[in-house]
């Protein structure tokens, strides 16, 4: 619903009349036996009742127009079902609570679809994009820094990838430290994990004579398991399960990756 529609409903609703209940009971039968214009009527006069619950679910994920739609869904199902009321009941009270439930499950619905997106975002920026930047650290393309420029890589992903990405940018943190003579490392604090396979940190060891680099992560997994992982070039490979699933322990671990090497 356009922003222009949303002004005209609202200036129809001063001007729309109430049905009296002889309207109602002659009308909500038409409607359910498929006629447009009883069903049309019955909206038109209950319009103000359709805002007025949509109004009452603002803030919830959904924009206005998406919540008055979905009220208006459910006044719809309640004429569908009109033959339910009980008869001393005035149909808007019958009404009000189909359009509840339909209000509150595109909520549902719109929130499951968001948090399925966010998760689908966050395995891309985890298991696609940092190991992408791994390896052209290691091919030269880019630099050591590159791989801390959070402002960077969100212009990117949304000019190359997806304008509507989803990522929760301030919750990242990334720091870069001094292994040994040989080695430095890029460390990351992932947001919390909330689904498998979600990533708590990642490592990036980079070997500082040949910028050789190897991208580690300490990943979310069924049973809740937490597994070592790494890959470069795009080869995984899976160290198996961890006890301790701290930050200090996790740069422990990959530190010692470089001592071995």
């Amino acid at each position: 619903m356009k922003r222009d529609t949303i002004q005209d409903c609202l200036k129809k609703i001063g001007a729309e009349v109430l049905l009296s209940a002889e309207e109602e009971q002659m009308l909500l039968p038409q409607a359910v036996n498929g006629s447009k214009e009883a069903m049309d009527k019955i909206i038109d006069a209950n319009r103000r009742f359709v805002v007025s619950v949509a109004n009452q679910y603002q803030n919830r994920v959904l924009v206005l127009p998406e919540l008055i739609a979905a009220s208006e869904k459910g006044l719809i199902n309640a004429v569908m079902e009109s033959a339910s009321r009980p008869r001393d009941e005035r149909f808007i009270q019958f009404a009000v609570p189909y359009m509840r439930r339909a209000i509150e499950e595109a909520i549902d619905e719109q929130r499951a679809l968001t948090e399925e997106k966010r998760h689908s975002d966050r395995y891309f920026l985890q298991y696609r994009f940092i190991p992408d930047l791994v390896d052209d650290v290691s091919k030269g393309e880019i630099s050591v820094d590159d791989l801390m420029d959070k402002d960077w890589w969100e212009c990117s992903i949304q000019l190359f990838n997806d304008m509507n990405f989803t990522f929760e940018w301030e919750e990242l943190r990334c720091e870069k430290m001094k292994v040994n003579d040989n080695y430095e490392m890029v460390v990351y604090t992932f947001p919390e994990p909330k689904q498998t396979p979600d990533a708590a940190y990642g490592a990036v060891l980079i070997n500082t004579a040949n910028n050789d680099a190897t991208y580690f992560t300490l990943e979310y997994t069924f049973g809740n398991r937490w597994m070592l992982c790494s890959t470069k070039h795009g080869t995984h490979r899976n160290y198996g399960t961890v006890e301790n699933q701290g930050l200090e322990a996790f740069v422990a671990v990959v530190s010692e990756k470089a001592n071995i090497a």
